[in-house]
């Protein structure tokens, strides 16, 4: 049974057909988790509350000390494996949230939270403008050009629902129309 998970444990997930997944939890990405099945080499972002859901379905690897035969020093310390499980969940969480500015699509609306759930920002993605990423920021009246790496250390949710009459997370005309307004503006 789980009470704490750590950035870095790792952990088998069995689901209720008795398949067996080898993961990684990789740290929070805004009010998700993000988890690395090994099994399936892939990631997936779970709710805050998913571990706690599934906690019967969850068993911890627990790490141990290496040693050869006849010595009585371990090759690995469990602090080195430990260190060495935490840096390879951050440089995992790390090349997700690279490859999810990969792939950000043209009408996408999403949010970035900057200081909580208060401030956050919400963009349209209006597609490419002289090789930098054009947003329209939602609840203003504001243009940004952006390269990928804008988005590495942010974090970024797509939008369900919406306050606005624009609804859904993705809506290629809207975009299509800031693009347009965009292109026109005179530049000085």
């Amino acid at each position: 049974m789980v009470k704490t998970i750590k950035q870095g444990q790792l952990f088998r997930f069995f689901t209720k057909s008795g398949n067996k997944y080898v993961c990684q939890y990789c740290g929070r990405i805004g009010n998700e988790y993000l988890i690395w099945n090994q099994t399936l080499q892939n990631f997936k972002t779970v709710p805050k509350d998913w571990i706690r859901k599934h906690k019967e379905n969850i068993q911890l690897r627990i790490l141990k000390e290496n040693y050869l035969e006849g010595r009585t020093e371990p090759i690995n310390t469990l602090e080195e494996k430990q260190r060495f499980q935490r840096g390879l969940a951050k440089r995992r969480k790390e090349r997700f949230l690279k490859n999810m500015a990969k792939t950000i699509k043209f009408g996408d609306i999403f949010s970035i939270n900057k200081e909580g759930r208060k401030n956050e920002k919400r963009y349209i993605f209006c597609g490419k403008v002289e090789g930098k990423l054009l947003l329209y920021l939602l609840d203003g009246t504001d243009y940004i050009l952006v390269d990928k790496e804008w988005f590495r250390d942010k974090q970024m949710h797509y939008i369900e629902d919406m306050e606005h009459s624009e609804k859904g997370h993705n809506d290629k005309e809207l975009a299509k129309k800031y693009k347009e307004e965009y292109m026109i503006i005179p530049f000085v």
